[in-house]
């Protein structure tokens, strides 16, 4: 979350720097699995860059009340290790989908 205010640059250098990852992953591992993943509590200003550029992504950000102490450490925001467990979860099951 730096700088305070990100503004539409920001994002779209940071999907293309994404985009390289994603092309990078793809030679290396010769697939298009590469997905960015949305934390929930964090928003997704970035998504509609990442659409452009066709980036996958599963977007977490609604699939819990992150603010709440069970799932993210008082004082700092870090995640709780249940956060952990309900993410992996729903990674797991959104990946045998596809």
């Amino acid at each position: 979350h730096l700088p305070g205010k990100l503004r539409p640059h920001h994002y779209r250098f940071a999907a293309k720097l994404i985009k390289k990852s994603a092309q990078e992953y793809e030679k290396q591992f010769g697939n298009k699995n590469f997905y960015v993943v949305f934390l929930p509590g964090w928003g997704n200003d970035i998504k509609s860059y990442l659409e452009e550029l066709h980036i996958n992504y599963l977007d977490y950000d609604k699939l819990l009340l992150y603010w709440q102490d069970k799932y993210r450490f008082a004082g700092d925001g870090h995640p709780r290790p249940l956060l952990y467990k309900i993410l992996a979860e729903q990674l797991e099951n959104d990946v045998l989908k596809k």
